[in-house]
């Protein structure tokens, strides 16, 4: 694994990286592919991607488009084997070409839950 944190890339492994996740994350992050679409303020149609993985903090998205670190937006996704989308808004922690990690701001009880339940079946990362 490669650190882009410290300024100059550097090569992590085995227990490194292990331990630099367990500094950096609130909560474990499991594998997901599934379609991920967002809006806000600033975009006029929505912009469609894929999610790469997810957590009960936040999920990781492959878009075309550069994003703004800071920028609230409101996400929409539907979890493997769901048939309703979760709609919540996020915020944009780290924007590295077309990889996005967006924290959500607002998920309420039944959608953490939704989260939950569905991570429990995912591999985790």
């Amino acid at each position: 694994m490669m650190s882009w944190f410290s300024g100059s890339p550097t090569v992590m492994t085995g227990p490194q990286v292990a331990a630099r996740w367990k500094v950096s994350r609130s909560f474990p992050r499991f594998a997901i592919d599934v379609a991920l679409s967002i809006s806000g303020t600033r975009r006029t149609t929505p912009l469609g991607g894929r999610a790469a993985d997810i957590g009960l903090g936040g999920i990781c998205g492959m878009l075309p488009e550069p994003l703004s670190v800071g920028e609230r937006l409101n996400l929409e996704f539907t979890l493997p084997r769901e048939r309703s989308a979760i709609r919540v808004l996020a915020k944009v922690r780290y924007s590295l070409g077309e990889r996005h990690g967006f924290q959500f701001l607002n998920l309420d009880p039944a959608q953490r839950e939704r989260i939950r339940r569905a991570c429990e079946k995912l591999t985790i990362v």
